[in-house]
């Protein structure tokens, strides 16, 4: 698929918008509309199954903050 013919690309959520960060394309130029919150929804996955492990919450705190 050939990206750099697009104006733009909507992300709608933070991994999408890390992946197509990652590619470092000159163009198009990146429009992200983030939609709720990954922290939490990991940590309300926690308390549903407590045999979950936060060990990389950290992770996603990251990947949300930059996304």
């Amino acid at each position: 698929m050939d990206l750099e013919a697009y104006l733009f690309i909507h992300a709608q959520d933070v991994i999408a918008a890390r992946a197509i960060d990652h590619l470092k394309l000159k163009h198009p130029a990146l429009i992200t509309t983030i939609h709720g919150s990954l922290t939490k929804e990991i940590k309300e996955q926690f308390f549903q199954d407590p045999s979950s492990k936060l060990e990389n919450l950290s992770y996603f705190k990251n990947l949300e903050y930059t996304g």
